[in-house]
């Protein structure tokens, strides 16, 4: 039974997070269309809001396959 809520759990959330990301790319471009008549310059925006985490995570992989001595590429 745990097993099961907790793959709801998964689902509802996963789900949500996925919409919410979604609105809110939806939300910067039309911002930025609004503000400046330029949809791209609000998915550009967005975007490099996103890249400090991207490379955070990315890095956060390499560190732990360093660590575990696992050859990268």
């Amino acid at each position: 039974m745990n097993l099961f809520l907790l793959l709801i759990w998964l689902t509802v959330a996963y789900s949500l997070l996925f919409l919410f990301r979604s609105l809110l790319a939806t939300e910067f471009t039309a911002i930025f269309l609004l503000l400046f008549n330029r949809p791209r310059w609000g998915r550009l925006v967005f975007n490099l809001c996103l890249l400090p985490g991207v490379i955070t995570h990315e890095l956060s992989h390499f560190f732990m396959a360093a660590t575990l001595g696992i050859p990268t590429g």
